[in-house]
């Protein structure tokens, strides 16, 4: 055998080493994924609670029956993203702590064995005027349409609705899809758009009035009792129109304020009478039955603009559907994310007691602060990570003012005492709950709370791809403004002082991004036989016998770079 021979042998040897420590490092790096949310939610789907969420395979209000009009057909799944399940596998150790799949056939791989890389840091609640302080200081800135006709549509079943399949109406032994107008590729009105099962709509489209008296008579869009919601019966559920001779029970459409309705009519300048929008309400047992409906009519006035002798005006139409779970044991509760919050969503807010949370069943009353508007009297829904200036004129008898009495604090405040971390926090676990933070700019005796400052801050947690927004504490301070005023005595009894009350509300996002950190290169360590240098080193110490030894020893270095 040649020396070349050689050399690619122990070149062969070396790799094989090399291959066993990668092995045994991949062995000790892989870990089970972790749940970083403190929720310990698993069900990202499931965003009521008390009730069964559409299309939500994995949610525990959802009964069987249920599941079966959403295509369910793997039962209640809850997947997590750091996991894959693979099949038709061949494992080449199975030494290694590998995570589990709910089929034990199937190998499950952790997809990234560094979550370090991809999670962001923790967001550690902030308890103490002090931290929020710190915080601040870090972070602040200033800153379709249905191209198919009800005989041809193919329904999975004839004797319930499944999820998005159109829902059907008798009209005077006619049947059709249930419609409605909606905006395709531009704001203005399109008929004929179905009302699917279980699919809430909420929008608004444009009509435009051009030849007002002609548009503005019956039996137009405009007309609320031509539109749809005049002997309109309800199909329960779904029959095949060109097999079935039977019909399937129906439930009248009820129309609410059917007696206040009439007709169009134009005068010459305004178009009355004209529908603006239309709420329905669909009831069903939760199987896919249709049990009830009813719709409500908006109507109203539109002036009609007279341009250089054409009289043409543009209308907007809002169009509401819901659908409602009869015989439900408590009204469902919309979370506001599931586990972080959801852009828009209202910021979960209640008071808390040492054990439990006291939390409305109205989302648009849990954390608000004063509307803008003359009286002082409405309030308006903080919703996440959207800033917020209102202001309103607030009257106060001129006679307390000299008193030095008038408090308007509590008028001010936040009527809830703490906010929930998550968007889904649980009410029966103070631990997912912050206080809120007071902080009071002291003033003169004769000073009143005129504004204050909400500040929210707020972190994203888990995944740097799907990363979960919570809150990590909530701060209001309150500004006060000298309002003594030197009227006194029976002169000033009937006076009032108007006052400008101001509030704000800031998201500040104090989030700590996940910074990438790569493994360093391998060192190779290539060990040689103790007498691969003979004769050049002496069998005795090592020792250099000849200066050739130097000169091998470079020879080797190039033989090296081209072989490696």
């Amino acid at each position: 055998m040649s020396l070349y021979d050689d050399r690619w042998i122990w070149v062969a040897c070396m790799l094989c080493h090399l291959l066993q420590g990668l092995e045994l490092v991949h062995s000790q790096s892989v870990n089970s994924s972790q749940n970083v949310f403190g929720s310990g939610s698993t069900c990202a789907c499931d965003l009521f609670v008390g009730a069964c969420d559409t299309s939500c395979c994995c949610d525990q209000d959802c009964s069987t029956a249920e599941l079966t009009t959403f295509y369910c057909t793997t039962g209640r799944v809850s997947t997590s993203s750091q996991d894959v399940c693979l099949a038709g596998v061949d494992v080449f150790s199975t030494s290694l702590q590998m995570c589990t799949c709910p089929d034990p056939s199937l190998l499950c791989v952790v997809t990234n064995n560094d979550p370090s890389s991809v999670v962001y840091g923790d967001a550690v609640p902030v308890t103490t005027p002090s931290q929020f302080s710190q915080e601040l200081l870090l972070h602040s800135t200033h800153r379709g349409v249905w191209p198919i006709s009800p005989s041809l549509f193919q329904y999975g079943s004839t004797s319930f609705y499944h999820v998005g399949e159109p829902m059907l109406q008798d009209v005077e032994g006619m049947f059709d899809f249930i419609s409605l107008p909606s905006p395709l590729n531009s704001l203005l009105c399109h008929d004929s758009n179905p009302i699917t099962y279980l699919s809430p709509v909420d929008l608004e489209c444009v009509r435009i009035i051009s030849v007002p008296s002609l548009q503005c008579e019956a039996d137009t869009p405009l007309d609320a009792s031509t539109f749809l919601y005049r002997g309109i019966n309800v199909l329960q559920y779904p029959v095949n129109l060109t097999t079935s001779d039977t019909l399937p029970p129906t439930v009248v459409l009820n129309v609410s304020n059917r007696t206040e309705l009439q007709a169009p009519s134009f005068d010459g300048r305004v178009c009355s009478n004209v529908l603006k929008g239309a709420q329905f309400t669909f009831l069903h047992n939760g199987t896919g039955i249709i049990v009830g409906a009813s719709v409500t009519l908006t109507l109203g006035d539109v002036a009609v603009a007279n341009n250089n002798g054409s009289q043409h005006t543009a209308l907007s139409q809002r169009f509401v559907v819901r659908f409602v779970k009869v015989n439900a044991t408590a009204p469902a509760v919309q979370r506001s994310g599931n586990p972080g919050y959801v852009e828009g969503a209202p910021l979960l807010a209640g008071n808390c007691s040492s054990s439990t949370v006291a939390l409305s069943s109205d989302n648009g009353a849990w954390l608000t602060v004063l509307d803008s508007g003359s009286g002082c009297s409405g309030r308006v829904s903080v919703r996440f990570l959207e800033d917020k200036v209102t202001s309103c004129q607030y009257r106060v008898p001129t006679d307390s003012l000299y008193k030095c009495g008038t408090n308007l604090a509590p008028l001010m405040a936040p009527l809830v005492s703490c906010v929930g971390r998550y968007g889904d926090s649980s009410p029966l676990d103070v631990s997912q709950w912050i206080p809120i933070l007071n902080k009071t700019n002291t003033g003169g005796l004769c000073d009143a709370v005129t504004s204050i400052h909400m500040q929210i801050l707020v972190a994203y947690i888990g995944s740097f791809d799907s990363p979960q927004a919570v809150v990590v504490g909530v701060q209001v301070t309150y500004s006060t403004t000298n309002v003594f005023s030197l009227c006194r005595g029976s002169r000033c009894n009937d006076l009032s002082t108007v006052l400008s009350l101001r509030t704000a509300v800031t998201f500040v996002d104090v989030s700590s991004p996940p910074s990438a950190v790569l493994k360093s290169t391998t060192n190779i360590v290539r060990h040689l036989p103790y007498d691969f240098l003979y004769p050049f080193f002496a069998s005795r110490g090592h020792v250099v016998v000849s200066s050739l030894a130097t000169l091998f020893m470079q020879l080797l270095s190039v033989m090296n770079v081209h072989l490696f």
